[in-house]
C-alpha cells in the first residue's frame, strides 16, 4: 500500500509542488495498481483514492492533522508514505510517529539550499539541521536533481536517491499552433494575426524580478525589434497578488518604449489541461531566473523542452546538466547576454531541429517510463 501525504494537490497548477505531487501520484498510482491514497487539504477533483481535512489555513496545524489522520487510517505496517511538500517545522515529529509504527518513509528534496540562504538565518538553520535529522528517520531520501542529491550528500545524509521529476511526454507533446489557439481561444485572447511570421517567445511562471528580470528582457526585446526582427513576447504568470503587481509595471514599461504590440500577459491560472497548447503557441521558451528560485530542475523548462521547444535558460540551479548550449536549447550566463542569442536566433534555421532533441532529453531521462523504474527500485529497498 502507498499513501502521499501532501499539504496541497492540484489543482489548480499554480505552484510547481503541486504539479510535482501530481506527477509523482500518477507513477505511484501506476505502480501499486490503485492500491494507493492521497492524504491531503479538501480537493474535490483528486481521482485517485483520497482522504481530505478541511484546510484551515495554517500550513503547520493542517500538516499535523493530515499526519494523524494517516495514522488512524494505517494499519499496515508494510505501507510506503511519500512525504512531499510538508514544512520542516513538523516533518520531524511526523516521521518520529510514523516510525515508531513501523511505516515504511520516503522524504523528497526538490529545492536547492540556496533558496533558504536568501531568506534568513531561521531557514537557513531549517535547511541545514532538518534534513540530517529527517534523514535518520525516513527510509529513502528522494532528490530531484543531482545537484541537490550532492549537496545532500555532503552534509551527511544516507540513503539519499536521485529520482528526477516525472514529465508525462504522453500529455506535453509537439502540437499544432492553430489547434493550440483554437483550444485556448475560450479562456485566452490570443491574436494569432501577431504571431505569424514573428519568432514568439514564451515565458510561463511568477514574473518576480528574479525569477522574471522583466526590465532587462523587454530592453533586449526592443533592441532585437529596433534591429528589424519580428517578435512576440508571451508571458502567463499565476493568478496571485505579487504577479498582478508586476504585470502592471511590465505593461507600462512596454508601453513606454513603445513594446505594448509585441507584448501579451496572462494574469491567470493554466490548467494542466491547458499547459501543453500554451508551450505549442510559442518558438521559444525562455526561462532567465536570476537565482535558484523553482523546483530543481525547474517543471516549465522540462515541460518546454517534452513539447519539442528550445529553452533559452540562465545558468542556474541543474539547468546546465539538462541543456548542453546550441544542441537541445541554449544558455546564458547572464540575462544581458539575451541579446546575443536571439540576434544569433536571427540567422538560424535550426529551432525545430534543436526543439527535437530537447524532446529526445526528456524522453530519455524524465518520461514516466523512465521515471517509473526508478520509483520501483526505490520502494524495493
Amino acid at each position: 500500500m502507498y499513501y502521499l501525504l501532501t499539504l496541497d494537490f492540484p489543482p489548480p497548477y499554480n505552484l510547481g509542488e503541486k504539479v510535482l505531487a501530481g506527477n509523482i501520484a500518477k507513477v505511484l498510482s501506476d505502480i501499486s495498481r490503485n492500491d494507493f491514497t492521497v492524504l491531503c487539504r479538501m480537493n474535490r477533483r483528486i481521482k485517485y483514492n483520497s482522504v481530505f481535512i478541511q484546510g484551515s489555513g495554517n500550513e503547520y496545524f493542517d500538516s499535523v492533522r493530515i499526519a494523524m489522520r494517516l495514522r488512524k487510517l494505517c494499519k499496515n505496517d508494510s505501507a510506503i508514505v511519500h512525504l512531499i511538500g510538508i514544512s520542516y517545522s513538523v516533518a520531524i515529529p511526523i516521521l518520529r510517529a510514523f516510525k515508531h509504527a513501523g511505516l515504511k518513509l520516503v522524504i523528497y528534496y526538490y529545492m536547492l539550499e540556496h533558496y533558504y540562504y536568501l531568506r534568513g538565518l531561521r531557514r537557513l538553520l531549517k535547511s541545514y539541521y532538518a534534513p540530517k535529522f529527517c534523514s535518520r528517520l525516513a527510509d529513502a531520501v528522494v532528490a530531484t536533481s543531482p545537484l541537490i542529491a550532492e549537496r545532500l550528500t555532503m552534509l551527511g545524509l544516507n540513503h539519499v536517491h536521485y529520482v528526477p521529476p516525472p514529465i508525462d511526454c504522453e500529455v506535453f507533446k509537439p502540437i499544432d499552433r492553430f489547434e493550440s489557439l483554437r483550444r485556448l481561444s475560450n479562456r485566452f485572447s490570443i491574436d494569432p494575426r501577431k504571431l505569424e511570421g514573428a519568432l514568439v517567445i514564451l515565458y510561463m511562471g511568477h514574473v518576480t524580478p528574479m525569477r522574471f528580470p522583466y526590465v532587462t528582457v523587454l530592453k533586449v526585446l526592443r533592441q532585437v525589434i529596433r534591429d528589424g526582427f519580428s517578435a512576440q513576447l508571451l508571458i502567463f504568470t499565476p493568478s496571485f497578488r505579487y504577479n498582478e503587481m508586476h504585470a502592471v509595471k511590465i505593461r507600462s514599461i512596454a508601453e513606454s518604449i513603445d513594446l505594448e504590440k509585441h507584448v501579451s500577459i496572462f494574469v491567470r491560472n493554466v490548467d494542466q489541461s491547458e499547459k501543453p497548447f500554451v508551450y505549442n503557441l510559442a518558438d521559444l521558451f525562455l526561462f532567465p531566473a536570476l537565482e535558484p528560485s523553482a523546483i530543481d530542475p525547474p517543471l516549465t523548462v522540462l515541460e518546454a523542452m517534452a513539447c519539442g521547444k528550445p529553452v533559452l535558460a540562465s545558468n542556474v540551479q541543474s539547468i546546465p546538466q539538462i541543456i548542453k548550449n546550441g544542441v537541445n536549447g541554449f544558455l546564458v550566463q547572464s540575462v544581458n547576454q539575451l541579446n546575443e542569442i536571439l540576434t544569433k536566433l536571427r540567422k538560424s534555421h535550426h529551432l525545430d531541429y534543436i526543439g527535437g532533441n530537447a524532446r529526445k532529453t526528456i524522453l530519455r531521462n524524465f518520461s514516466f517510463d523512465k521515471v517509473r523504474e526508478s520509483f520501483i527500485l526505490l520502494c524495493q529497498l
